[in-house]
């Protein structure tokens, strides 16, 4: 069934008003809605992707999986990280996990190179930046940057992060 423009228009209107009455001062954040959601109905797929399939509650494990790899990095509430990794469900994990602690995460565009790379690494401030492992591994990777990063993490799976100091230095 299509959807008019008009309807798709007046559906985005709605969800933006409830994102305009957000302020700063809230503590409340998706991370915690996902943590109730995981409570309230673990076992239904919250991800769909591929052949794989993600309940609540395992997404919610492994985000708290993230959580706490991220802390041992050394990351805290209000650090910044860049994650540069393409579209899978390891991404939102490594955001929800992230969020978890309060970090503020820097999404930058996995296909960005040389220049372009260096000057989005610069500009977030990130103390970390996490890298999937597809990234990782290619040879266009190294990006020369003008103040030191803590590591990159090459990230495979929530469970065993593994840090690679000055891989993007």
């Amino acid at each position: 069934m299509a959807v008019s423009r008009e309807d798709t228009q007046a559906q985005l209107v709605k969800l933006s008003a409830g994102t305009l009455q957000h302020v700063p001062s809230q503590t409340y954040t998706l991370a915690d809605r996902f943590e109730e959601r995981a409570a309230g109905d673990p076992d239904r797929v919250f991800i769909a992707f591929e052949d794989r399939r993600i309940s609540y509650g395992e997404f919610n494990r492994r985000a708290n999986r993230v959580a706490n790899a991220a802390h041992r990095l050394g990351l805290r509430r209000g650090d910044v990280a860049a994650l540069l990794m393409e579209n899978r469900p390891e991404f939102i994990e490594i955001w929800a996990g992230l969020a978890k602690l309060g970090v503020t995460i820097a999404l930058v565009n996995p296909n960005t190179r040389d220049r372009a790379l260096q000057h989005a690494l610069e500009a977030s401030g990130a103390k970390v930046v996490i890298v999937g492992a597809a990234r990782m591994a290619s040879p266009n990777c190294q990006v020369r940057s003008s103040r030191p990063f803590a590591g990159a993490v090459a990230w495979s799976a929530p469970s065993s992060p593994t840090l690679s100091a000055g891989a993007l230095a």
